[in-house]
């Protein structure tokens, strides 16, 4: 049986957000940029204060929604800012790629050494 994946597919469809009268396209999420929120989420620690994790996911979904304004997304309720939030997650692979990470650590948990 021969199996075939079409990467090219994958990265031609395209999600969007209307937001303030005007269509927002997702930005497919590179290895790259993946890397850079996970850095960004771990750079704030566990005593970074509530503007400066709101200013992270601002930032992270300015990357994935390029043509959205900081300023509006300073000024959404927080009900809508947690839906693009959850938007982004689902539809740019980073809940899958997370998902599989937790269940290989599950599956492979550390050792004692």
């Amino acid at each position: 049986m021969t199996q075939y994946l079409d990467l090219d597919a994958l990265v031609n469809v395209e999600k969007t957000v209307r937001f303030k009268g005007k269509e927002h396209k997702l930005k497919h999420v590179s290895v790259q940029d993946f890397v850079d929120n996970v850095k960004l989420a771990q750079s704030l620690g566990p005593d970074a204060g509530i503007e400066k994790e709101v200013e992270a996911t601002i930032t992270m979904l300015l990357k994935a929604f390029p043509t959205m304004d900081r300023a509006d997304l300073m000024d959404v309720p927080l009900e809508a800012l947690n839906k693009i939030l959850a938007f982004a997650q689902a539809n740019d692979g980073s809940d899958a790629v997370k998902g599989a990470a937790e269940a290989d650590a599950k599956a492979n948990p550390p050792t004692a050494g």
